[in-house]
């Protein structure tokens, strides 16, 4: 006779899953994250990149070193690259590098918590595993003893009773240094994807959003997506200007390449390259937003417009198990508010405010120099 899969209090099975779990990450927070403290003070960034060849090499506190081999990562990157002029395709190569030495700085700062969090995410799913098993084979067993509430409480004590020659923080710096240049990888293919946006950009930002989300599904199947509002900081080389912009984001889901599963907010903090033309800074721009998986991080692509950055899914339900994810989103973007003032030109002050429906294609602009003026 089989048993009765439910007969275990299952309040009880949470309760202990949820103390073990949190046990388990508190005890890698404070051996892993603190010892990076020394490390992460005014990082010494050297980043060389052969033109020859396009290889990359960047070099942290002369410890770490993350080479990247494989450019320009496709045929059609590369007929693209020899289709600029020389001026151009300079222009790109060093945009690369400064931009690798940019998100290589920034990695680096946070890479303990990537580590945490990958082995925090390890341990979640092993334990679900383990779990899974314990009542697939209680539910198979021929007897009319039920298994004790001490045996699952050891299978999931047990999840991660593996042998390791390696100390905790020695696994955590190898995961922290493997997801970093996996991310750097990924922004540098994503660099070669937007070389023409890349080597004629014209103005420069970083953007930081939050976004309310929702996600389910597989593949095609998928359904959801996010609606956010966020803020643009940056410079127009053509018009020597400071940049301020407050935009509004919209996700859809177009295809979702890991089983997606994810609700709540996810902020973002990027860098985006923008080739501005005069009269288009307030319309929509549409594209692609790609998620890769095991790494928080997005990278864009809409008109005109290449986008790269952090996303994390540390405040969303499930924490940080959502950015082991990989989903594509079609992503539309509309500037609301654009601020334009440069220090050189006193009195030069542009303020323009975007249509709040796509009907109204014409923006309004309006010139305010009495609001650099001394008591305005």
């Amino acid at each position: 006779m089989k048993i009765n899969r439910f007969f275990i209090p299952t309040h009880l099975i949470s309760a202990r899953f949820i103390f073990l779990l949190l046990i388990e990450i508190f005890s890698i927070l404070p051996s892993s994250t603190i010892g990076y403290a020394q490390d992460n003070y005014a990082p010494d960034i050297t980043t060389t990149c052969e033109q020859r060849d396009f290889t990359c090499t960047i070099e942290l506190n002369g410890k770490y070193t993350y080479d990247l081999q494989e450019a320009p990562y496709s045929e059609a990157n590369r007929e693209a690259f020899l289709e600029m002029s020389e001026l151009e395709q300079k222009k790109f190569l060093a945009s690369r590098a400064h931009f690798l030495n940019i998100a290589a700085s920034s990695l680096h700062y946070t890479r303990g918590l990537y580590g945490v969090g990958s082995i925090v995410k390890n341990k979640i799913s092993k334990i679900f595993s383990k779990m899974s098993s314990y009542f697939k084979a209680a539910s198979d067993e021929n007897t009319d003893t039920p298994q004790p509430i001490e045996d699952l409480a050891t299978v999931i004590a047990n999840a991660e009773n593996e042998t390791s020659d390696k100390s905790l923080k020695e696994r955590v710096r190898e995961r922290s240094y493997q997801l970093v240049y996996n991310m750097l990888k990924g922004v540098d293919k994503w660099l070669w994807s937007q070389s023409h946006v890349v080597a004629n950009q014209n103005e420069i930002v970083i953007s930081g959003s939050l976004s309310l989300i929702g996600l389910n599904g597989v593949g095609s199947h998928a359904l959801g997506g996010s609606a956010g509002i966020g803020l643009n900081l940056g410079y127009n080389k053509s018009s020597k200007a400071f940049v301020f912009e407050f935009f509004s984001e919209k996700d859809k889901i177009s295809y979702a390449y890991t089983p997606t599963v994810m609700y709540g907010v996810s902020p973002k903090l990027g860098v985006s390259f923008i080739f501005q033309k005069p009269g288009q800074e307030l319309l929509y721009r549409e594209g692609n937003t790609f998620y890769p998986p095991g790494a928080p991080i997005y990278l864009s692509s809409m008109h005109e417009m290449a986008s790269a950055g952090a996303s994390s899914s540390f405040i969303a339900f499930p924490p940080f198990i959502g950015d082991a994810f990989s989903y594509l989103n079609e992503t539309k973007r509309l500037v609301v508010v654009r601020m334009t003032f440069s220090p050189r030109t006193p009195g030069f002050f542009r303020l323009k405010l975007g249509p709040l429906r796509k009907s109204l294609s014409e923006p309004a602009e309006v010139s305010c120099p009495e609001l650099l003026k001394p008591g305005a």
